[in-house]
């Protein structure tokens, strides 16, 4: 049951609303149960220690304890949604995300999430188009290739001899295949994904630069092998993620154990740790597995991270060049907790970015520029 103001409390209320036209428009949009749950999907996206964190640092130095009391103690209607208002009001003092936004609120200048799309490229060097509706089935060679809503299947290619194709993901996309045993890979943004139509032989080799998810399928006999400019992982059976971005090979072991070969090296790795395969050297770590597997499940999960790994992979996913000011290099940096989905529109993302972080952002077309904020 939610505690009723009292006249003194109505009053600071009042107060507060009469102190800027745009904090009575705050309150007024409460009242919209469309405007509520967007307020609270937000909530729900971001950190609340590190957002706290960042809302005291904010509010410190131009908001005083007497409005802050008024505002968190305000009618209980709102009661939820205070730190909201706080942040809405604080950021109203300065242009934070520097966002343009209509008279409807929608923001003009917003670039909408990345979705399914990949292009097919075949032996014989045919380009096929997935996103095509045309596109469901694919016959090569006699071996018939099925597309399912947005992922395409190998399970019933029946080559008897290795014949290649090539997955290619462009920025902002995403698909998901079957292989021909059963295997199946979730691909990233700007990513090549190059695999046989059928596995001929004693190994079930693939190759990719890019990033990708793996759910093999268990073949004692046919060892599965990722392959990245020589360096390779070694798997029978398992669930595993693979990350070349850096031109490195880092993979992350979910389930089962899996080998990292490269240069007469071999280290293997089991569940919770992330190998590193450079020019000289495997170096193993224990990683937080939810993070690096949050693209598969369509969630941006940053975890004490730099801002400068943060923004390639929103680059990648909204297909947009990061700006940082002259002066960014030189700033204090910061480590940066949060999460939210990789649905939301740049826009929501920036706005998450900016509420736990020292940073602004501007877009311009489909550039983004990061400065440093000044309080």
């Amino acid at each position: 049951m939610f505690k009723k103001t009292t006249p003194e409390e109505d009053g600071e209320l009042m107060h507060w609303k009469k102190l800027d036209r745009r904090n009575n428009d705050l309150l007024e949009s409460f009242k919209d149960a469309e405007k509520i749950s967007e307020d609270m999907d937000f909530l729900k996206k971001l950190h609340t220690d590190t957002a706290w964190q960042q809302l005291q640092l904010r509010t410190k130095k131009r908001t005083s304890k007497k409005t802050l009391f008024a505002l968190t103690a305000a009618a209980a209607a709102i009661l939820c949604f205070a730190l909201t208002a706080i942040w809405f009001y604080t950021q109203s003092k300065k242009v934070d995300t520097q966002i343009i936004a209509d008279v409807t609120g929608r923001h003009v200048n917003d670039i909408r999430a990345g979705k399914e799309q990949a292009l097919l490229i075949l032996a014989d060097g045919q380009e096929i188009d997935l996103m095509d509706s045309n596109a469901t089935a694919i016959d090569q060679q006699g071996s018939s290739i099925r597309k399912e809503g947005n992922s395409i299947n190998y399970s019933d290619a029946q080559h008897t001899r290795l014949v290649y194709n090539t997955l290619v993901v462009p920025k902002a996309g995403t698909y998901k295949i079957a292989l021909s045993d059963g295997t199946k890979v979730w691909v990233n943004a700007n990513t090549t994904f190059k695999f046989p139509v059928n596995f001929v032989g004693n190994e079930r080799r693939v190759f990719i630069d890019g990033e990708a998810y793996f759910e093999v399928a268990k073949d004692a006999k046919k060892p599965f092998i990722v392959d990245f400019n020589g360096k390779m992982v070694e798997v029978l059976g398992t669930h595993f993620n693979v990350n070349t971005y850096s031109n490195q090979l880092k993979a992350t072991l979910l389930e089962g154990a899996v080998n990292l070969h490269s240069n007469q090296q071999s280290v293997r790795i089991y569940p919770g740790q992330m190998g590193v395969i450079s020019n000289h050297s495997i170096d193993v770590s224990k990683v937080d597995t939810a993070k690096i597997a949050a693209w598969k499940e369509n969630e941006f999960y940053f975890k004490s991270d730099q801002l400068e790994e943060i923004m390639p992979q929103i680059s990648r996913w909204y297909d947009i060049e990061v700006i940082y000011d002259k002066n960014y290099k030189l700033s204090t940096k910061s480590s940066l907790t949060g999460y939210v989905s990789r649905q939301a529109n740049l826009t929501e993302v920036l706005e998450m970015l900016s509420f736990v972080s020292r940073y602004s952002f501007r877009i311009e077309g489909r550039k983004v520029y990061v400065k440093e904020k000044i309080y």
